[in-house]
């Protein structure tokens, strides 16, 4: 597969999604959903496309689709798909995601994506997935 060039839009100022933060839900639940981490904080408008390095952003989009999305991941890669690298299963189950979404199925991940996709519970008392999905408009602090 060859390099994919990607940029943010001019107008947002925002980076690469290089961790995740969980965002308060409802009835003792979180999201996690992938962030820039910057100083003293995170920052959600961040953006994520194919890449050979390690990302805890990636791996929470890869949790969400696994979690949220089964159906739309070839039950071959099912075992092995969340491993925390953007790569070619990443991008391939996201656009699959995203057209049945409503958004472009580019397979690259940004505001529009996280907006539109579900993203798993998680129990904070066990740390568990609930069973359940949401989408999310809610705001990192």
């Amino acid at each position: 597969m060859g390099a994919v060039a990607f940029a943010a839009p001019a107008s947002a100022a925002a980076g690469y999604c290089n961790n995740y933060a969980s965002l308060d839900g409802t009835g003792g639940w979180v999201y996690r959903v992938p962030v820039q981490s910057v100083s003293g904080g995170y920052h959600e408008t961040c953006y994520m496309a194919p890449s050979t390095s390690y990302n805890k952003g990636a791996e929470q989009l890869q949790r969400s689709l696994k979690h949220c999305y089964l159906s739309h991941i070839p039950s071959a890669w099912r075992a092995s798909f969340v491993d925390g690298y953007y790569g070619g299963r990443t991008s391939e189950v996201l656009a699959s995601v995203q057209s049945a979404s409503g958004v472009s199925g580019d397979g690259l991940y940004g505001p529009n994506t996280r907006r539109a996709i579900k993203w798993p519970a998680f129990s904070q008392a066990s740390g568990s997935f609930t069973g359940n999905c949401y989408r999310t408009a809610i705001s990192v602090p």
